[in-house]
């Protein structure tokens, strides 16, 4: 029956994006495509194996039927806010059924607008192939059609980064002083954030560096027709808001993260991380942890196994972790990352010439930095670059078309030896 009603939403959904793309056939291809994906995914977890992450999205959904009785989300306590999501979800089962082919529903129709979005936030700056192809490989991108049809939060606070995201590049490229307006946006979508995954807010603090700077920069030294007292204005307000939202989060958001929470406050004020190190071990666990070795004693281990983190983060696990047939989905994800920064540094002479790729790319190196400090595992690490990977996706997409017209060359030449 799930199944059933997932398969007539899917003919729907198709049915509606077929008349709003109606003249754009490469998109409604893509959308198709990833459809079609996403159910043969829902039916491989449903009747086959377990797909990545599927043991913990039974806890959020167990979560949700918990705050059935809920009425108001300010009386979650117990609960801690974390499990916002789980609330949001209990308010759908009020509203439709207490099932969780619902979330479902939700978390694909979600997956959807984002692959619709990224194309057009693509089309700001790119050609039409280029947009075309780039979005091809985010939505077949595995870890997104795996997070797509279960009922967890990772959809979504990729969905609001993409947004932001959007917002941002529209800022870059609009000339006028109402761009400041798309930062407002920006600034906005960072309370769907807090109550999603506190860490992510931290997405601000490159976006705000740049405008700052940038903006100061033409004020002082630029010669431009804007009113310079109106942007001196704007300037103000947006450094006020910002100098709030750093004491507002360094109080209260800092300590919604999972692994910063329950740290003494001086701890993190002279910069003392063994708080911290000691919360290392919690996260190495699990089939498929980080070598203990990883687990740094002082500050200046720290850093130095702070690389070495980094490459665990991105591209773990490595083929000699896989000792399932559940593994290799894993692998193959590091692979495409692997692949991606390839690509990155094939093209590194290209990207840190424009603008938008160079600040995906340096936004994309940060959160990686913020997050992997939680990450003491691989199910971990796939799940917590999937939330911002949309950045690297950014970042390669002016040159999929490239390797895709190359690749159908080779394959051309191969076959005129056979």
């Amino acid at each position: 029956m799930e199944i059933l009603s997932l398969i007539i939403f899917a003919v729907v959904i198709t049915a509606i994006l077929t008349l709003l793309f109606k003249n754009n056939k490469n998109l409604k291809s893509i959308l198709a495509v990833a459809l079609i994906c996403k159910l043969i995914f829902f039916v491989i977890n449903e009747d086959f194996i377990n797909i990545l992450d599927s043991d913990m999205s039974e806890i959020w959904i167990e979560k949700a039927f918990e705050m059935l009785s809920l009425t108001e989300f300010g009386k979650i306590a117990p609960y801690e806010k974390m499990y916002a999501y789980s609330f949001l979800v209990s308010k759908l089962f009020n509203i439709f059924i207490a099932n969780k082919i619902i979330p479902i529903f939700c978390s694909i129709l979600i997956s959807i607008f984002s692959v619709i979005l990224f194309y057009k936030t693509l089309n700001l700056f790119l050609d039409e192939k280029s947009s075309i192809s780039g979005t091809w490989v985010y939505a077949l991108f595995p870890s997104f059609i795996n997070y797509s049809v279960l009922p967890l939060r990772e959809i979504y606070i990729q969905f609001f980064i993409l947004l932001q995201l959007h917002f941002f590049i529209r800022y870059l490229l609009d000339k006028k002083l109402s761009r400041f307006i798309w930062f407002a946006f920006i600034i906005i979508i960072l309370f769907p954030h807090y109550y999603l995954h506190g860490g992510v807010i931290l997405i601000i603090f490159p976006m705000f560096i740049y405008v700052f700077s940038v903006e100061m920069h033409k004020l002082l030294f630029d010669e431009f027709k804007e009113n310079k007292n109106l942007k001196m204005f704007s300037l103000i307000i947006l450094s006020m808001c910002f100098v709030f939202l750093l004491v507002d989060y360094y109080e209260n958001f800092i300590f919604k993260i999972p692994y910063l929470s329950n740290i003494p406050y001086n701890s993190i004020k002279a910069l003392d991380l063994n708080p911290i190190f000691q919360k290392f071990s919690f996260y190495q666990k699990g089939n498929l942890t980080f070598p203990s070795f990883l687990i740094p004693s002082s500050n200046l281990e720290f850093i130095i196994l702070l690389p070495v983190r980094l490459i665990y983060f991105l591209f773990s696990p490595f083929f000699w972790q896989i000792n399932n047939i559940s593994h290799l989905f894993a692998l193959l994800d590091s692979l495409i990352y692997f692949l991606l920064i390839l690509v990155i540094i094939f093209n590194y002479n290209i990207i840190k010439k424009n603008k938008i790729l160079f600040f995906c790319l340096i936004t994309f190196i940060f959160l990686a930095l913020v997050f992997l400090i939680g990450t003491g595992n691989s199910g971990t690490a796939i799940r917590h670059r999937a939330k911002f990977a949309v950045l690297i996706l950014t970042v390669c997409a002016p040159f999929f078309n490239i390797y895709f017209y190359n690749c159908k060359s080779f394959l051309k030449k191969i076959r005129s030896y056979l």
